[in-house]
């Protein structure tokens, strides 16, 4: 198996043979192993392309769940627009992008939905928590 630095050699010295037409200067043993490291170097590539596809996707589909509920109590214009682009899948966004997208979105959604009201809610004198009254 060749390093980059080899497999670029020895595509530049194919090249070069191939711009002389003189066949004989290529080592077609040589090509054969470099055209064979590039096979599983693309292949390598195409699983890892694949995989940061699926990763967008789920970010975009989180972040996209967590503005569709926030748009359901309150309109905001920005995150309609921003709901509106990630349902297309345009990859106008980037994975670092998203990540950050996801920070902010995830902030702002737990701050509209607070996971607990353990702490705000009154209680009665008999201890019992009054949850019904404080609904969303």
């Amino acid at each position: 198996m060749n390093t980059k630095n080899q497999t670029i050699t020895n595509l530049e010295q194919v090249m070069a043979g191939l711009k002389s037409e003189s066949l004989e200067t290529i080592d077609f043993d040589a090509l054969a192993v470099t055209l064979d490291d590039m096979h599983r170097a693309i292949d390598g590539k195409s699983v890892l392309h694949t995989e940061l596809a699926l990763i967008k996707k789920e970010y975009r589909n989180r972040i996209l769940g967590m503005l569709k509920a926030m748009l359901a109590c309150r309109h905001d214009p920005e995150d309609a627009e921003t709901a509106a682009l990630l349902t297309q899948d345009n990859n106008e966004y980037d994975a670092a992008k998203l990540i950050a997208m996801y920070a902010r979105t995830a902030a702002r959604f737990r701050a509209c939905f607070p996971g607990s009201f353990k702490y705000a809610l009154p209680r009665h004198e008999n201890g019992t928590e009054r949850w019904k009254e404080h609904k969303l």
